[in-house]
């Protein structure tokens, strides 16, 4: 039996053209006045796709003393749980930022909605959102991800550069105290 052949940007300008909420509510274009209220990933329309920035990246694989760190299981899930609990440093993780080397594509059903603002994205927002993630998670997001594809109907609304350094100024700091858990919720 013949596998399906496609590529990267075949199947991701397939994905933009049939999003799902989760999607069109993480996207920061003109067309989007009611961005999500949990931002887990940003996606900006540019002229060559999709570019990316993200906190919780999933992991393809990883090496065996990585594994062996992972002492006090968390099963719930890969992104927020597993990862603080192998490394401690975001320097020690590999992010595939061209998807030559690797792409995922994330199909989900279009009738699930996810919380969302009711107004554009706004830094404060995220930065909320992001309250209670760890060090080495916040260091992830300085790189940059290209998703290579087509799109209509999504009109660009700041600068990515922009967005992405006034992000990452109020993320450093954290990223400085690597090693320790986010800060716990007040009682």
């Amino acid at each position: 039996m013949p596998a399906i052949a496609i590529s990267t940007d075949e199947l991701a300008t397939l994905a933009v053209a049939n999003p799902h909420h989760y999607f069109v509510s993480q996207i920061i274009c003109a067309e989007n006045m009611n961005f999500g209220k949990y931002p887990r990933e940003l996606f900006w329309p540019v002229p060559e796709g999709i570019r990316i920035h993200s906190c919780y990246i999933h992991p393809l694989f990883s090496t065996a003393s990585a594994i062996q760190r992972y002492k006090r299981m968390h099963f719930a899930n890969v992104d927020y749980g597993m990862i603080p609990r192998m490394f401690q440093e975001p320097d020690r993780i590999k992010v595939l930022t061209d998807p030559r080397d690797a792409y995922i594509n994330n199909f989900a059903s279009g009738t699930r909605l996810y919380e969302t603002t009711g107004h554009p994205f706004r830094h404060d927002d995220f930065m909320a959102a992001h309250g209670y993630t760890y060090p080495v998670q916040k260091g992830l997001f300085i790189h940059a991800q290209m998703l290579p594809c087509r799109y209509s109907g999504l009109t660009p609304s700041c600068d990515v550069l922009s967005d992405v350094a006034a992000l990452w100024d109020q993320l450093r700091p954290d990223v400085a105290k690597v090693g320790s858990p986010p800060a716990s919720p007040a009682s």
